[in-house]
């Protein structure tokens, strides 16, 4: 792939490369964190500790749930979470907002990655693949942002842009509209309306009253065959 690179690279326009790629990542990133932004603002991702949790022994409590369950009995830090990542992904959907967009995502979502390393979350890449798409928008403004804000001097952004004509730039506007009304608001609604319905995805209708509690279990049989406790038995 390299050497076939090698041969065509001298008609790649590199900077236009560069800014659609940027466009997908933007969108792409932005997007997904506006869904899991809508999970804990709604809190619906980290739920409230069922009973079968409060009866597990805390040793055989797997630890990703131990995070999810601190997070979980406090809905209110949970929905300020959801601001947390709703927040960069919408300022990601628009150039002007992106960089500050892709800063706070780069942030978060180093956050969330070093969270599921260390209480083995099971989406390790996932979450690290947001970081890393966040950062891979913020490189070409890095050097600027760096002078402003450490030098304090004045810098002048030498970024390329498309000029768009203006039946492509309709093009353009109604199909960001149809994004944003369908994964902002459209989309927020479903989650309002799934939340209303199964809050903290448990069932809404009570279960057999009679079967409710903590079960001690004083004997098994197995085909008829009584046998005495033993942790090692499969």
């Amino acid at each position: 792939i390299a050497f076939i690179w090698k041969k065509i690279q001298a008609q790649v326009h590199y900077a236009k490369l560069n800014y659609w790629m940027e466009v997908a990542l933007r969108y792409r990133v932005g997007l997904g964190m506006i869904a899991w932004g809508f999970r804990k603002l709604l809190p619906s991702q980290m739920v409230l500790p069922t009973y079968t949790v409060l009866n597990t022994p805390y040793g055989d409590i797997q630890a990703q749930k131990h995070y999810w369950q601190s997070v979980g009995i406090v809905p209110g830090y949970e929905v300020f979470l959801g601001f947390a990542e709703f927040i960069p992904g919408i300022l990601l959907l628009y150039k002007r907002t992106a960089v500050l967009g892709a800063a706070l995502a780069f942030v978060v979502m180093i956050n969330v990655t070093l969270a599921n390393h260390a209480y083995d979350g099971s989406v390790h890449i996932h979450s690290f693949s947001y970081a890393i798409w966040s950062f891979i928008i913020l490189i070409p403004y890095l050097g600027s942002i760096i002078k402003v804000i450490v030098s304090n001097s004045s810098e002048k952004l030498n970024i390329y842009r498309p000029i768009l004509t203006p039946s492509f730039n309709r093009v353009r506007l109604a199909i960001k509209s149809f994004i944003v009304i369908v994964f902002v608001f459209l989309f927020f609604g479903l989650q309002v309306k799934d939340y209303i319905e199964t809050p903290y995805r448990l069932p809404k209708t009570p279960g057999v009253f009679e079967l409710n509690g903590y079960y001690d279990v004083e004997k098994f049989v197995w085909n008829g065959e009584e046998r005495s406790y033993n942790p090692l038995d499969s």
